[in-house]
């Protein structure tokens, strides 16, 4: 058994990066961010990876944002464990932003806070049933962070406003309207695309975005922002 809350995996030409502390909706905390980043730079000069998968572990959440308790007792500890861990997320989300291989985010459940920024940061952004986005840090009293400052302003007819200030949860519906999620994938079909997806980058460089098509379905709602804009 293990203690690592980050799930590290190769299986064909996929990479699989695995939140692993369903217990705390894989809540981040520096350990996590650490082990993140330091598979990517392994990965990251590695021929035989050819595209990284996050997910989170759990049915819940993908990553329900920083872990805020942790944080919030190192800044009353008086320490500087709080300072460190959002320099080093912030370095994170920077290098995923810039990562030369295709990063495929799966944002089942809750994508929150500082787990929008690790899928916003991804090259393609699957949503399913289940997939609930925000960034809720205007109810602690926080500003948007972990990159907001460029995904948000960048939806149209001012909807980023409208989510930072806000911090209203979305759908996936409403996640592909915005613009903040590229496909729709049901969860049922999750284990026949990773099937597909190694078998496909075990043999070469692939068209992810032609393979995602093959699994990708409409969600049952309708976009409530479309209405509302």
């Amino acid at each position: 058994m293990s203690d690592a809350k980050v799930l590290l995996e190769r299986r064909g030409g996929v990479g699989y990066l695995t939140l692993d502390r369903p217990a705390g909706l894989n809540a981040l905390d520096l350990e996590m961010v650490r082990s993140l980043h330091g598979a990517l730079r392994d990965w990251e000069g590695d021929p035989g990876v050819r595209v990284v998968v996050l997910r989170g572990n759990g049915p819940k959440a993908f990553c329900a944002g920083g872990d805020v308790r942790a944080l919030y007792d190192s800044y009353q500890r008086g320490d500087d464990l709080h300072q460190i861990f959002f320099t080093e997320e912030y370095a994170l989300d920077l290098a995923l932003h810039r990562y030369p291989k295709p990063v495929l985010a799966l944002a089942h459940g809750l994508v929150l806070g500082g787990g929008m920024g690790l899928v916003q940061a991804a090259r393609l952004r699957i949503v399913s049933e289940r997939t609930r986005m925000a960034m809720p840090e205007t109810a602690i009293g926080y500003f948007p962070d972990v990159g907001a400052s460029h995904f948000l302003p960048r939806l149209p007819d001012h909807l980023g406003l409208y989510l930072g200030l806000t911090g209203e949860q979305i759908g996936p519906a409403d996640a592909l309207a915005a613009g903040l999620a590229d496909v729709f994938v049901p969860e049922a079909s999750n284990e026949a695309l990773a099937q597909r997806l190694e078998e496909a980058t075990a043999q070469g460089p692939i068209d992810l975005a032609a393979l995602l098509q093959e699994f990708a379905g409409a969600p049952a709602e309708t976009a409530r922002l479309t209405d509302l804009r």
